[in-house]
């Protein structure tokens, strides 16, 4: 095979040789043009015709949206890169790579939601190649797409010891995994980025870093390693100074008290988080202070205070600049609303919810709205739409491969109980 791809790679042009040469050192296992121009170093055109090359000459694989190149073919772009370029040349066409994607990645967190706290600088206007993020949904789309990448490009900046853009990495993929789950793979970014943050001496952004493992460790069920790394990182963040992150940690605090079902601290971390958010002058995190609040009431019983809270939190969220939020809000508040009884109200706030995240590409919160307004439905003595929407609900679970598909095949097989 050594020969037929030396033959190969000797009837390719310059321009091609050298990107054929430069795509071993790509951090993952397919790429778009412009991915594969960033690494090359090479202008967007000449990219173009240069992977056309290489396709006829069959060094890499065309699908008609994306390019790769076999595992074989990329250990001999590898050993023809390390004769041929010197190592100072290879270690710029890596980080151009990682560049790229850090670059788009925060322009993708950028695109979900315009303004939230963040630590790293805002990313740089468009360049020529960038993908375009018209609405949230294409950036989560470009997120599950581009996911193999994007943390093979964590994984490089973290083996090099470049350590603020990993980092950088893990706060600009948080809401790429906050909405869309692997909490696995999530574990596995927030750890390497907080091992960065620490090298690099940046305090307040191993707090957010640790924070952020901490709200991943919770949501993959290991409730102790999430309250070790909240407790750290709320020592850290007070250390920082950064009353923004210390309210942050005091929400995620919250949550966690809350799946503990301990409602009284799960209430008065809320509410630091809020008061905290106030004090900045904060909108958006006063609102998710007010979320988690309500969400606290109607685990504690209290349903009238929690349609009060989540009813004063949606009028603090800007519906056009962050309607994911909103979406988030409105399931809630639907829920409280059935559960002090007022079905109407909550099917009206549910149905938006599901709007909502439909628009904005977050099929598993579309399939909670759905959930709850089985339940609503039910409540209302109307079983064929209850069953409807489980269906549906169940259908989004398993394509997602969540583990609430199994809770709501129960329910459905109560419901068909019920109903002989």
């Amino acid at each position: 095979m050594q020969a037929v791809f030396d033959d190969a790679y000797g009837s390719l042009s310059t321009l091609a040789a050298a990107v054929y040469r430069r795509l071993a050192l790509h951090p993952g296992p397919s790429f778009t043009s412009a991915a594969a121009a960033a690494t090359a170093g090479v202008a967007q055109d000449e990219t173009e015709d240069a992977l056309e090359e290489l396709t006829r000459a069959q060094l890499l694989e065309d699908d008609g949206r994306r390019f790769r190149l076999h595992d074989l073919l990329r250990l001999h772009a590898r050993e023809t890169l390390r004769r041929l370029e010197p190592p100072d040349d290879q270690e710029a066409a890596v980080r151009r790579a990682v560049r790229f994607y850090l670059r788009n990645a925060q322009r993708m967190d950028h695109a979900i939601i315009p303004d939230r706290l963040r630590l790293a600088t805002v990313p740089p206007p468009s360049e020529l190649g960038d993908p375009s993020f018209a609405s949230p949904a294409a950036a989560f789309a470009w997120f599950d797409e581009e996911r193999p990448n994007l943390v093979g490009a964590l994984r490089t900046a973290a083996e090099h010891g470049w350590d603020e853009p990993a980092w950088q990495f893990g706060e600009a993929l948080f809401l790429g995994y906050h909405n869309h789950k692997h909490y696995d793979e999530a574990c596995e970014v927030y750890t390497l980025a907080t091992a960065a943050a620490a090298r690099a001496g940046h305090l307040a952004a191993e707090a957010r870093m640790r924070s952020q493992l901490g709200r991943a460790r919770l949501e993959a069920g290991d409730e102790d390693a999430a309250a070790a790394e909240l407790a750290r990182s709320q020592l850290q963040a007070r250390e920082a100074g950064h009353a923004g992150l210390q309210a942050s940690i005091h929400e995620w605090t919250g949550v966690l008290e809350l799946a503990r079902g301990d409602h009284g601290a799960a209430l008065a971390a809320y509410g630091e988080a809020r008061d905290g958010f106030a004090r900045l002058r904060n909108r958006r995190g006063t609102a998710l202070g007010l979320y988690g609040l309500g969400q606290a009431l109607r685990a504690a019983g209290d349903h009238a205070a929690a349609v009060e809270a989540l009813a004063e939190a949606r009028t603090l969220i800007d519906p056009a600049a962050d309607g994911l939020t909103l979406g988030r809000v409105m399931l809630r508040l639907g829920q409280a609303q059935h559960a002090f009884g007022d079905l109407a109200s909550a099917q009206d706030a549910l149905e938006e919810a599901q709007a909502l995240m439909d628009l904005h590409g977050a099929p598993l919160y579309v399939a909670r709205a759905r959930e709850e307004l089985a339940s609503v439905a039910a409540a209302a003595g109307q079983r064929a739409e209850a069953v409807r929407q489980l269906e549906q609900a169940f259908a989004a679970y398993t394509a997602l491969r969540s583990p609430r598909a199994e809770r709501v095949r129960a329910r459905l097989a109560e419901l068909s109980g019920s109903a002989e």
